[in-house]
């Protein structure tokens, strides 16, 4: 598997429950932490990385087409590629943005090309008198707008 610098503590450790985890199932993983490991993403000589490729931009122009940024696979379907250039050519309603969205989602779960593992763990509170905190557009925080929130009297 290959993943970040051994320095890095939550990847160890992540690396550690995914090791213990296949066990289970019969399977060994090497999780050996790789130095300078990014520059290995574009090798693809890998069966398995902790990599994310998320998105990043609430704008619709944020999105770019299936063979550019973070496509270390070099992965393309043409169906994708239609979605995003509908998604950048015009103004659409959030619904039919959500709906799009959700199309492209279904083909990359369908064919497989890049399976989530897990979501970055971390730790999160509530309190009713905390208002005006909405869950995040983007991951892998739950919160963003900190600009908005305030305490009830």
């Amino acid at each position: 598997m290959l993943f970040g610098q051994p320095s890095n503590t939550r990847r160890v450790s992540e690396a550690a429950l995914a090791k213990a985890s296949v066990a289970q199932a019969g399977f060994d993983m090497d999780v050996t932490p790789t130095s300078g490991w990014s520059s290995f993403t574009k090798n693809a000589k890998y069966d398995l990385a902790f990599f994310a490729w998320v998105k990043s931009a609430i704008l619709q122009r944020g999105n770019v087409g299936t063979y550019q940024e973070q496509n270390y696979q070099g992965y393309s379907n043409p169906e994708i590629e239609k979605i995003y250039t509908e998604l950048n050519g015009k103004l659409l309603t959030q619904a039919e943005i959500a709906d799009r969205f959700l199309k492209v989602e279904t083909i990359l779960m369908k064919e497989a090309v890049s399976l989530p593992i897990f979501q970055h763990p971390a730790v999160n509170g509530v309190s009713s008198k905390l208002m005006g905190v909405a869950p995040s557009p983007l991951s892998p925080n739950l919160v963003w707008n900190l600009w908005d929130w305030y305490f009830k009297a």
